[in-house]
């Protein structure tokens, strides 16, 4: 059984979709007092993924509307842009439930649907009638449909 975050989950597993993941621009409220207002994204220094993560649609994002030149800090670790930006190295376009733990983060604009990450429970195909996979994938689903940090 496994729990992933993708929009495309792969072809030889079976399973539900459970939630999404929502994400958005932040910033910290520190960083932002020393930047001139209004808060244009594009005239922002920016704490990007690294090229370990450049197929998430955050990544392909920033490369669509910031220029490079406005990224101060590149990480491995969506965990990580998250702590810089709360240490206000710069904005970042972050997971909604990773902001929600630094309460210094404000969101920069909604969330865009377009960058969502898809949570599955999946199994393999041969694995869904026994019955004890079937029970914990259910409960897996129904645990994660609940989750209140996940969009639905």
């Amino acid at each position: 059984v496994a729990v992933r975050g993708t929009n495309h989950p792969p072809d030889n597993l079976v399973g539900r979709l459970a939630g999404r993941i929502r994400t958005g621009p932040f910033a910290a409220r520190s960083y932002l007092r020393t930047r001139p207002a209004p808060h244009v994204l594009e005239a922002l220094d920016w704490v990007a993924p690294d090229d370990s993560l450049a197929h998430l649609e955050q990544a392909k994002w920033l490369r669509r509307h910031i220029d490079p030149a406005r990224i101060v800090l590149r990480m491995d670790s969506l965990v990580g842009m998250a702590e810089a930006v709360a240490r206000g190295h710069g904005a970042g376009m972050l997971l909604c439930p990773l902001a929600a733990r630094h309460p210094e983060l404000v969101p920069l604009a909604e969330p865009d649907d377009a960058l969502d990450t898809q949570i599955w429970v999946l199994s393999h195909p041969d694995l869904r009638q026994v019955a004890r996979v079937r029970a914990f994938t259910r409960f897996l689903h129904d645990a994660l449909r609940d989750d209140p940090a996940l969009a639905h």
